[in-house]
């Protein structure tokens, strides 16, 4: 198994249960995959380390043995001579080519503001209004003097989380310098000097919304597979599951690894 985010943990479960002997390798040097930076959004961290210490504990009841802490290759996978291989490496952030300077250096992904790997100004756009961009906001407003506008071309925000779940954390954002501009495609990213300017077109009308200091990505993600191809047309039953086949939520890694496994 290789990866060990919600898809990698829960198919070397099953697999474990059905009497595999399974070992995990990933190159991080801590079990959870996407969920750790799930983690760094304000109000999951609890529920994060539950769910991780859920594993944990699986792991040692099953005997799974993991390998943390080294990048995978396909000669380290090869000399391993695994009788199945599943692949679970995820996914990266998705770049919109739609989205005209959108691959600007200084435009960041949501995930590297999470990580405390990039600066964020006081004025801050971020495309992209699914739990990951408006989290991601919520974040970003822990600093009380910072203001976000969020962009999201569907006629909603939130719409990949429950109802509950929406309204409790858009009440958070009731006394923070918050805007929402919904059926609003973005269309390009225009760097003005020290600040950037984005060209929209909301309800089929064209603007130009000024001033913002950083822009953030929260588009999605895209497959992380090239281990899992060049394995692929180098061995036998070498199988990707979660993100690096097809991207999508939590539940469908879990159900993706489950189905994988349940044909082993």
């Amino acid at each position: 198994m290789i990866g060990s985010g919600p898809a990698g943990l829960e198919a070397a479960r099953i697999a474990a249960i059905k009497g595999h002997d399974v070992t995990i390798m990933d190159r991080k040097d801590k079990i959870g995959g996407k969920m750790l930076l799930v983690k760094l959004r304000p109000g999951k961290d609890r529920l994060i380390d539950r769910w991780i210490a859920y594993y944990e504990n699986e792991i040692e009841r099953l005997n799974i043995k993991v390998e943390l802490g080294k990048e995978v290759t396909v000669e380290m996978v090869e000399a391993f001579q695994p009788d199945i291989t599943l692949v679970a490496t995820g996914g990266k952030p998705l770049v919109p080519r739609a989205i005209k300077g959108a691959d600007n250096k200084k435009v960041v992904a949501a995930d590297d503001v999470l990580l405390d790997k990039v600066p964020v100004g006081q004025n801050v756009a971020i495309i992209g209004g699914s739990s990951l961009g408006v989290e991601t906001a919520d974040f970003i407003l822990q600093d009380d003097s910072r203001k976000v506008t969020v962009f999201e071309m569907q006629r909603d925000v939130l719409m990949d989380i429950s109802h509950d779940a929406e309204l409790a954390l858009l009440e958070d954002f009731l006394k923070k310098d918050i805007k929402f501009l919904t059926s609003t495609d973005v269309l390009k990213v225009v760097e003005n000097k020290d600040k950037f300017n984005l060209q929209i077109r909301r309800y089929s009308h064209p603007d130009l919304i000024t001033g913002f200091d950083t822009v953030v990505l929260a588009c999605g993600v895209i497959p992380e597979n090239q281990l899992g191809l060049a394995l692929q047309k180098k061995m036998d039953n070498v199988f990707l599951v979660g993100d690096s086949e097809t991207p999508g939520d939590f539940r469908k890694a879990v159900h993706d690894a489950a189905k994988a496994c349940m044909k082993l």
